[in-house]
């Protein structure tokens, strides 16, 4: 879980223009792996499980809901 409190964009703050406040947002993600042999793993992540919308800076959103997956082998 990522959560991140409601934070102040001042990039385009002057005298005339008020800063804008980012709201706060809470992300889920999901991480799994599973040992297939002593060499070999497959494993799956899910970031942003809930399709949240999120913005870190004003109009700069983040991704949606990405999933990843794979294996990995150690010789």
């Amino acid at each position: 879980m990522r959560w991140s409190g409601e934070t102040i964009d001042t990039a385009r703050t002057s005298a005339t223009v008020t800063p804008f406040v980012n709201r706060a947002y809470t992300i889920i993600d999901l991480r799994a792996e599973m040992p297939v042999t002593q060499t070999l793993t497959l494993f799956a992540r899910a970031e942003n499980l809930f399709d949240d919308y999120y913005e870190t800076a004003r109009r700069y959103g983040q991704l949606g809901r990405s999933i990843y997956a794979g294996f990995r082998a150690r010789l």
